[in-house]
């Protein structure tokens, strides 16, 4: 049994021992409901104070349940407390209204620089935000609407307050919900501990959930149809993403720092996006950049380890790239384990690479089958690769590349093709040792199955 299904079955576990705690918190606390502290869900009404009163009277009296009924309620920030569970019934809508001044930011009580932080503080606003609580939650059956608040101060002009924001937070749960058009982020988080999300469908804005900071995290059963990145961020320790759907004009999930103890499983990655990727100048571009892309220091250098990743039991289907590996200076990666990889549809090869120090010691691709848009474009078999990009890119390969691996293994692999293709299908470059078992590619004339540079080691079959 590996480390990664120990951590994996751990978080199952652990999901439901937070699950559990929170309905006990919520039977054992009093209820509130927002309407008899002044709020009304006529969506004319700017609830914000009304709301924040009623949390502030559930925490005051030790915790328990804040109920939003059935109704479109406009407000501002709303800032969670410790102990205080947040519900929406069926057909309850918070609304974000559009008066930025309207919303607070989380302030960090610590440094977060090393996580990355940027744009404070008016990066860090939010529609709800919590500082340094624990045990509580937002569930329930409704609507959490940022309303696509644009800010001509913010990111790219236009980026306004996230939807959640949660700083230095533990033991929480974000489930049952629909999140649509968040101003930015639908989730960001900094440092967050003991969490689920569960059973969300996140819709339109640009990344859907984005932790920087993450130590035992699950996001299980989500439905993901975001404008950016649908996963994203880093730093992470024993994180589990299952059984979500992702749909995205950006990339799937996307890890741009370090990350241990990190499995995705039983995934799956649908293009094109469904709405489009907000960034872009025409706002029209939808087309899926990748499935999953992990590039600790792609952004910013942020030295530290990748280990023990392990991806399984994943569909893919119609975007640029399939699976990604990317290490920048300052990253090591111990091993790597992808599994039982059905993909269709795809422009570019899977890649495993390191340009700028740091190595692979172990990377396994096995039961993988992936069907590959062939391209005979001019010029495309004489690509030079020089680095990684911050997305991925076309390669001299169709099917597969690796660079500064120690150990690389494909293992009952089928790569096949569309279309007319003028490459090879495989590269390897300084790869010290390759096992190649049970591996099928499509033939391209004249040219042969895989390239080895500067290797020096015979590849086993």
């Amino acid at each position: 049994m590996n480390r990664s299904y120990i951590i994996y079955t751990f978080l199952l576990l652990f999901a439901g021992s937070v699950s559990a705690s929170a309905q006990t918190a919520k039977s054992a606390g009093g209820t509130y409901l927002v309407t008899a502290f002044g709020a009304r869900g006529n969506g004319k009404t700017v609830n914000t104070e009304a709301i924040n009163r009623a949390i502030e009277a559930c925490a005051q009296a030790g915790g328990g349940q804040v109920i939003v009924p059935k109704g479109v309620f406009l407000t501002g920030t709303i800032v969670l407390q410790s102990h205080v569970h947040l519900f929406l019934e069926e057909g309850a809508v918070l609304r974000g209204v559009t008066d930025l001044n309207a919303y607070q930011a989380y302030v960090p009580q610590k440094d977060m620089t090393k996580y990355g932080m940027a744009y404070f503080p008016n990066w860090t606003r939010g529609l709800i935000i919590a500082t340094g609580a624990t045990n509580f939650s937002v569930t329930g059956y409704g609507t959490i609407d940022g309303s696509h608040v644009e800010d001509p101060n913010g990111e790219e002009g236009k980026r306004g307050p996230h939807m959640i924001v949660f700083g230095e937070c533990r033991n929480f749960e974000i489930s049952g919900l629909t999140l649509v058009r968040a101003s930015n982020y639908a989730y960001v988080g900094y440092e967050s501990e003991n969490a689920t999300f569960r059973n969300l469908v996140m819709t339109e804005g640009w990344d859907g959930i984005h932790i920087r900071g993450a130590k035992n995290i699950l996001i299980q059963n989500c439905d993901f149809y975001t404008g950016d990145d649908a996963i994203a961020g880093g730093f992470w320790e024993n994180v589990s993403v299952s059984e979500c759907y992702i749909n995205s004009a950006c990339n799937g999930i996307r890890v741009i720092f370090p990350a241990t103890g990190l499995t995705i499983a039983d995934c799956t990655f649908q293009g094109p996006g469904l709405h489009p990727q907000r960034s872009t100048f025409d706002g029209q571009r939808r087309n899926m950049l990748g499935a999953i892309i992990i590039q600790p220091g792609a952004w910013d250098h942020s030295p530290g380890p990748l280990e023990n990743i392990h991806i399984r039991d994943i569909e893919i289907d119609d975007m640029n790239a399939g699976i990604t590996f990317v290490l920048h200076e300052g990253n090591q990666c111990g091993d790597v384990w992808v599994e039982r990889v059905r993909a269709t549809n795809v422009k570019y090869a899977h890649s495993v690479e390191s340009w700028r120090g740091g190595v692979f010691r172990k990377v396994v691709f096995r039961d993988i089958y992936t069907q590959f848009m062939g391209d005979a474009s001019a010029g495309i078999a004489d690509l030079r690769l020089e680095k990684a990009a911050i997305d991925p890119r076309p390669s001299p390969y169709w099917g597969f590349y690796a660079r500064g691996v120690q150990d690389l293994r494909l293992e009952n692999v089928e790569f096949d093709y569309t279309g007319t293709e003028v490459r090879p299908a495989l590269g390897f470059e300084e790869v010290a040792a390759i096992r190649l078992q049970q591996v099928t590619c499509k033939e391209v004339e004249g040219m042969p199955r895989e390239v080895l540079i500067r290797s020096g080691i015979p590849v086993n079959e």
